[in-house]
């Protein structure tokens, strides 16, 4: 895939993030990866109006990339660059006028990552952060001493449990029943970690979970735009949002906060 955006393939940025490019990360210590493929790109760009409305949102472009580290080629990772833009309409104002949008920002992604990766049981069955910067555009910058943040995370072994296979069902239902209760047993301790440190995925589904058949391990992915607070109540009524378990039909007693968990007569 080429790159697509404006942000990535013109102008200042022309030729950065390209197969074979080498880009650097300078936490927690310096290092040099190699793309090797380009996944996807969004264009995030908003009005200013939007942005007095709401403190939250910014103006910026992302590029997700496969990379393997320069000095040891068998480490295969994920990358996500954030790069600022201009405000609709003032992409080509003078320089001066588009340095005035200078903005500092930590991508809840980072942040995810970082409390993850220090945490102890979190750490065992999320991806590892590899490296991360934190920088700014140059002079030339399509906003000059906007934010350009740079997060690379370890790229976990597995599948997909929302791989479609025969029938239509996901790979989690074409496994066999102690393996889904492995996995469901698996789920609610992890579930229970995640709650406590205060990191969620966003609009969580079996996408964002992948299980190693031969390790028999279950890992998280997915942690752009995460929800990151000082910690949560779990709720097991996620069991069904993610597909692990079929509550009876018309019942909605699961979906209340006093659920207890109970999975009589669900399907398993």
């Amino acid at each position: 895939m080429e790159s697509t955006l404006k942000w990535f393939s013109e102008g200042p940025m022309k030729g950065t993030y390209v197969r074979n490019a080498i880009i650097k990360t300078s936490h927690p210590v310096p290092l040099k990866w190699k793309i090797t493929a380009i996944i996807n790109e969004h264009d995030h760009q908003i009005y200013q109006a939007e942005l007095d409305r709401d403190k939250d949102v910014f103006s910026c472009a992302t590029t997700r990339l496969r990379c393997t580290r320069l000095d040891d080629p068998s480490t295969i990772a994920e990358m996500r660059v954030y790069l600022q833009v201009p405000y609709s309409g003032m992409e080509y104002d003078r320089i001066q006028r588009r340095a005035q949008q200078e903005e500092i920002y930590e991508p809840s992604e980072l942040r995810a990552y970082k409390k993850l990766t220090r945490h102890g049981p979190t750490q065992t069955f999320t991806p590892r952060l590899l490296g991360y910067s934190e920088d700014k555009q140059g002079p030339t910058g399509w906003v000059p001493g906007g934010f350009l943040v740079t997060v690379v995370w370890e790229r976990v072994s597995g599948e997909s449990l929302a791989l479609r296979l025969k029938d239509r069902n996901s790979l989690f239902w074409e496994l066999p029943l102690e393996k889904r209760n492995l996995i469901r047993e698996m789920f609610v301790q992890q579930l229970a970690n995640m709650a406590r440190l205060g990191v969620m995925l966003h609009r969580p589904t079996a996408r964002n979970l992948v299980f190693d058949r031969r390790a028999e391990r279950l890992y998280w992915v997915g942690f752009y735009n995460a929800k990151v607070t000082r910690g949560a109540r779990f709720n097991k009524s996620l069991i069904a949002a993610f597909d692990l378990a079929k509550p009876p039909a018309g019942s909605q007693i699961w979906r209340a906060a006093s659920w207890s968990g109970d999975l009589s007569g669900w399907g398993l």
